[in-house]
């Protein structure tokens, strides 16, 4: 038996196995940016020539591919989102798929604004990774609009009928707006602050999907512990009937035991009257004649 078949039993599941699914995760999710990495190595020891040199110095450092396969593997049907959280598996690859067609643009952009930061020409700078860093942008602001609306349930909670979500729509507008006062000050001129904060609000994003993870975790452990005292709970109280049925049945077993020997069993003589009254009237018919 595989553990996701033990995901959900009382008796059989436990919390080392959605560790255990973390741990393979990351691990699982690294071959393939170690390998981008290792090619960007070697390009960019082609040092004498300045173009392959930058481009490899870009790709030496995939964080963002490592991100996107560690959550592939949790997004699996027997990953840790929906075997382990129970989430919703549709909802959870909408999402997922939103986050796939942002990084077929993401990634490019992140590439080639590496590559102009690097290299030597302002001008390249100027033109190339401006443009990279506002396209990029747009589609980070058009990913988070489309989670906007899939209503995921960690800021889409349920409220009464008629009222607005007013806290989810904040969130999530902020998110969506920021990006775009970013590319506002990249045109006017501030490219390397807007580059700056933005690469800051990644590694928020990034803590903050961590931090979701570990508190996601901790909820699992301590259902698993609430369950598991439920159903001791359960199990000592079933003892404690099953015990109780015993005594009673003992009891009734002493009771019909003691009222068993307390029965007297009285026989009583069967007295033939057709023989006791032949002689009687013998006697009465002497006393007559006397």
């Amino acid at each position: 038996m595989t553990t996701s078949q033990m995901i959900g039993k009382v008796t059989q599941d436990k919390f080392r196995f959605s560790t255990f699914n973390v741990c393979a995760s990351f691990i699982l999710a690294w071959p393939f940016p170690f390998i981008v990495g290792l090619i960007g190595v070697l390009l960019s020891a082609a040092w004498q020539y300045p173009f392959v040199h930058h481009l490899g110095q870009a790709l030496a450092v995939p964080m963002s591919l490592a991100v996107f396969c560690f959550m592939r593997e949790l997004v699996r049907t027997d990953g840790l989102f929906i075997g382990h959280f129970d989430w919703d598996p549709e909802l959870v690859h909408r999402s997922f798929a939103h986050y796939r067609q942002l990084l077929w643009i993401y990634l490019p952009m992140m590439v080639v604004q590496d590559f102009a930061n690097l290299y030597s020409d302002i001008d390249v700078s100027a033109t190339l990774g401006r443009l990279a860093f506002i396209i990029s942008n747009l589609a980070v602001s058009f990913f988070l609009w489309r989670l906007y609306h899939e209503k995921i349930p960690m800021t889409y909670g349920d409220i009464p009928e008629g009222k607005a979500h007013i806290g989810h729509n904040l969130f999530w507008w902020v998110l969506i707006i920021i990006p775009q006062i970013l590319n506002y000050t990249a045109l006017k001129g501030y490219l390397t602050s807007s580059q700056s904060v933005m690469n800051k609000l990644e590694v928020s994003a990034v803590l903050g999907v961590i931090t979701l993870l570990i508190y996601y975790l901790t909820k699992r452990l301590m259902l698993l512990q609430k369950r598991r005292l439920a159903f001791d709970r359960a199990k000592a109280k079933r003892q404690e009937i099953l015990a109780q049925r015993l005594a009673e049945m003992e009891e009734e077993k002493e009771d019909s035991f003691s009222s068993r020997e307390m029965q007297i069993e009285v026989e009583e003589p069967e007295i033939d009257l057709e023989k006791k009254s032949v002689p009687n009237r013998y006697a009465c018919c002497a006393h007559y004649c006397c």
